[in-house]
């Protein structure tokens, strides 16, 4: 990955302005930029722009059990990401 789709991090960032969840965003961004579960490290760069995440949050993304080895469910990501997207919004 060479440079990000502004598209996509502008997307990202008004799903998150109009409450959308964070499901519905990795499901956006899946479709949108063509990825699929071997794409984890590209969606958490793309979190991570969107909302000036810190690793730590950002990496929170990558234990998503869509992924191999991930082991949380999405609501668990939802929980630790939410209020962290939401305050990067305001």
């Amino acid at each position: 990955m060479s440079e990000f789709n502004q598209e996509a991090i502008f997307q990202l960032q008004k799903f998150a302005k109009s409450g959308k969840s964070i499901h519905t965003m990795l499901e956006f961004m899946i479709e949108y930029l063509e990825l699929n579960e071997n794409s984890r490290v590209i969606l958490i760069a793309y979190f991570q722009k969107a909302f000036s995440l810190n690793m730590k949050e950002a990496m929170q993304i990558g234990a998503w059990n869509y992924f191999p080895g991930g082991t949380w469910d999405i609501s668990e990501v939802e929980s630790a990401l939410r209020p962290v997207i939401e305050k990067s919004v305001e």
